[in-house]
């Protein structure tokens, strides 16, 4: 790859390349640097091949990878609200949101932030976090846990 970069074979070495890294990412709880290496590489070999046969495939796997990478950010957060750590927690949930939004993890982050808000006593972040929710996630089971949490705490009516 270093020597030929312009062969017409370069697209499928960079996808072989990210292949491999990607094999090796083992699960969620371990360390997300090598899901970050096959994310990269994926990522590097769209940029450089936009009309690549492995575009489509090279954009699927970062969609896996991007869930991989929120759910270890959320494993994280929910360590920390675990020890009663709720502003670090609401910082990686608050990551999930932004780099993730796109993921399974958001709707799930959105109501963590809901819960250390309440927490801190931050009742009206948690009432912003939860109309976002709403707007966002409207059908979702998270909505509906948030329902429950917000009409306990007497912050919403329950329907």
């Amino acid at each position: 790859m270093r020597y030929h970069s312009s062969h017409s074979l370069m697209p499928y070495a960079m996808y072989l390349r990210a292949m491999c890294i990607y094999m090796q990412v083992a699960s969620v709880g371990r360390d997300a640097r090598i899901a970050q290496d096959a994310k990269q590489a994926f990522i590097e070999l769209m940029n450089r091949f936009p009309n690549s046969i492995y575009y489509d495939d090279s954009a699927r796997k970062i969609f896996v990878l991007d869930g991989i990478l929120a759910a270890h950010e959320m494993n994280i957060g929910r360590f920390y609200q675990k020890k009663s750590n709720s502003l670090s927690a609401i910082g990686r949930y608050n990551f999930v949101i932004t780099k993730f939004g796109h993921t399974n993890q958001a709707a799930e982050a959105y109501y963590r932030i809901i819960e250390c808000c309440l927490d801190e006593g931050l009742n009206e972040e948690a009432l912003a976090a939860y109309n976002a929710l709403k707007i966002k996630f409207s059908n979702d089971k998270w909505k509906e846990k948030a329902d429950t949490l917000m009409s306990t705490k007497q912050l919403i009516k329950k329907k």
